[in-house]
Order: structure tokens, then sequence, then C-alpha cells
């Protein structure tokens, strides 16, 4: 048995405790002894604990500072999610739950882009490459985005794909700039012909 021990004041520790356990009857009832023996080993163990925790904290802080959202998803289409950072929500208009029932990232993609999307994740899948893509998606509330995503797969020491990780952006603003600096680069050229 492990327990946390030590004064308020004082950082806890972690103590192994040896239970002898027999049949120790005095005045007709069973009793047990316990000898309480601190383990340097496990103070060791209690710092990776703390160190773990503390690397999970940043880890999650600076998901949290990312525009778009970080995912780890299946290898293949549909792209079920099991892991999304809070910046789903901004993004899609879905939460976490509400992108678990759609049943997959391709089912909020734009339907035609969806081809073109799965072949270039599973050529980069395939060939253990990362990927980039630029393609729409379909928000909560009907309205189409442009996002931008990149991204690799995962692989276990036999190199089997284990999932995908990677980050997707929001670049509607910058898409919507491109395209009217390239309306207004056309209608410039035309006038000049």
């Amino acid at each position: 048995i492990r327990l946390l021990a030590g004064p308020t004041a004082q950082p806890p520790r972690l103590i192994t405790l040896n239970l002898k356990v027999g049949p120790l009857m005095e005045q007709g009832f069973a009793s047990f002894q316990i000898d309480a023996l601190p383990s340097v080993q496990d103070d060791g163990l209690l710092a990776s604990q703390r160190e773990l925790v503390e690397s999970r904290r940043q880890f999650d802080s600076v998901l949290n500072c990312l525009s778009g959202l970080f995912y780890r998803c299946e290898t293949q289409a549909p792209w079920r999610m099991s892991s999304v950072s809070e910046g789903v929500q901004a993004l899609t208009g879905y939460d976490k739950t509400e992108l678990e029932l759609k049943n997959g990232w391709s089912n909020i993609m734009r339907a035609e882009d969806r081809e073109v999307v799965e072949k270039a994740v599973a050529d980069a899948v395939s060939e253990n490459r990362s990927f980039e893509l630029v393609y729409r998606i379909v928000r909560k509330t009907g309205e189409m985005r442009w996002v931008s995503e990149r991204g690799h797969a995962v692989y276990d020491n036999e190199g089997k794909p284990l999932f995908l990780e990677g980050v997707i952006d929001d670049i509607s603003g910058r898409k919507e700039a491109d395209d009217l600096q390239s309306a207004i680069i056309e209608r410039w050229r035309r006038t000049l012909d």
C-alpha cells in the first residue's frame, strides 16, 4: 500500500507500507500489524509524478493559446477525434461532445473537398511524411469556413500508423483577402487591355 504522508507544513512524501497480516488473536479479535517503511525510491516516483503533472499543465496551456485546434484522430476517414483542444468550438461551433456525435471530422467538411483530403492524407501516411492541406468545413451555424491543416501520423515500432496528430487553423479571412486581391488584379488587367 502506498500513501502520501507528512506534516501539513511540509510537502507530502510517498511511503510504502508493508502489511504483515496474520492470525494475531488478542482477546478473541483478529488484529493486524502495520509497519511503515519510508522509501527513497518512492520519493523519486513522487518527484516524477509532480514533473508529469507540471508538464501536462504546460502542454494544456500551450494548446489553449492556439488560434485553431490541436487534434488526435483515426488515420482514416471519417477521422473520429480521440483528443481535441478547446479551440474546436471557436472554429466549428461544435463542442467536443457534439463533434463526437457528428461521427468524425470528415462529416463537417464540404463534400466537394473530402475525396481530395482523404487521398492527400492517405498518401502522406503511406509515405511516412507530414501533410499540409487547405479545405472547407461547414460550421454548426451552416457557415462555410476555410481551414489550413498541418499534421502527421504517429507510428508504432513496426511502422504501423496508430493515429494522426495535427493543428487546424481558420484561414477564411486570409482566403477572402487573397480572392479579393485576385479579383482586383484581374479587373485591373482587363481595364489595361
